[in-house]
């Protein structure tokens, strides 16, 4: 109250795994993850749950999946001890090293596999999918662009590589970073959904073209999702235009719009009270955009739909189209 006194509190706990599920860390030389087995699988798919450019381990997600029988894999890909430090010329080629593990793994040998993740992981999601549509059959993409991007924190360079090539990138502009600085430096928040939009239109077509995600390599079902008040990156139009270019096409792609919503679409239950966060990497405040209730109602929406799309999808389809 007024003066300052308790009024009431409450305590809310949001259990976010089973006690039946089975965790295992994989370090095999190859993919550093944790794959969280259900005891009874209810699925018939196995998901690879990746994280953004925070790093480390999409473990909630993948414990979250798992809870509701659905095997999962949260891989890292860098930001963890003998991994890359930073989001800079990551081998797509790894990612593969992990399919093939789930393809050898006598639990998961069988299942298709589908690729979820969020902002960076998004644009990777996307990425996975078009470089090895073989072997990904289903994408769920939240958040992302439909550029590839240079890395964090230093822009210089691709923040992929494929056969040993730095693919080809959207990088921010000199002004657009001098701008960024300057706010970083007075410790202000950061909205760098403009510094994106700007980069992108100071680069040349051919640059831009070069830098789009061959997404229509891509012949699985798709699920996009983005808030239509994101201020880290324009993800509702990136996805707005896949969508375009890929229903015209006939694919199988659907797209979840939200209003009221920035970047920090989430799991039922989760705070969404959130307006800024600090970037580890970055080392930067950044404004994620959105208001408490329409982001609580779309992080609400969309996992019942991404449930939806798991279960419900045929992804064994995908192989009539290869």
């Amino acid at each position: 109250n007024k003066k300052g006194s308790l009024i009431c509190k409450n305590t809310l706990q949001r259990k976010l795994l089973n006690d039946d599920i089975e965790q295992q860390f994989i370090d095999n030389g190859d993919i550093k993850a944790w794959l969280c087995m259900p005891k009874e699988i209810k699925s018939s798919i196995v998901v690879v749950s990746l994280s953004g450019s925070n790093g480390g381990y999409s473990g909630t997600r993948a414990r979250l999946l798992a809870s509701k029988g659905i095997p999962s894999l949260a891989l890292a890909y860098f930001g963890k001890k003998g991994l890359p430090k930073t989001l800079k010329e990551i081998p797509l080629e790894y990612f593969k090293k992990a399919f093939d593990f789930l393809k050898s793994n006598p639990s998961t040998s069988s299942l298709p596999i589908i690729v979820i993740g969020e902002s960076r992981g998004g644009e990777l999601a996307l990425l996975l999918g078009s470089y090895f549509p073989k072997d990904v059959k289903g994408v769920v993409a939240y958040v992302p662009s439909n550029f590839v991007w240079g890395g964090i924190p230093q822009h210089q360079s691709s923040a992929w590589t494929y056969n040993n090539e730095p693919l080809p990138c959207i990088l921010p502009s000199q002004k657009s970073a001098g701008k960024a600085l300057s706010k970083k430096q007075q410790f202000k928040a950061i909205s760098p959904l403009s510094i994106a939009i700007e980069s992108i239109n100071n680069t040349p077509e051919e640059k831009q073209l070069a830098a789009t995600i061959p997404i229509e390599n891509f012949k699985g079902p798709l699920l996009l999702i983005s808030g239509k008040d994101d201020q880290m990156w324009p993800s509702s139009s990136s996805c707005q235009l896949i969508t375009e270019e890929l229903s015209i096409k006939g694919f199988d792609v659907e797209h979840l719009d939200y209003e009221g919503t920035g970047h920090n679409i989430t799991f039922p239950g989760m705070p969404t009270t959130t307006k800024t966060f600090w970037h580890p990497f970055a080392k930067s405040w950044f404004i994620l955009g959105g208001n408490a209730k329409d982001s609580y109602e779309a992080s609400k929406d969309s996992w019942e739909k991404i449930l939806e799309f798991l279960n419900k999808k045929d992804f064994t389809l995908i192989e009539k189209r290869l």
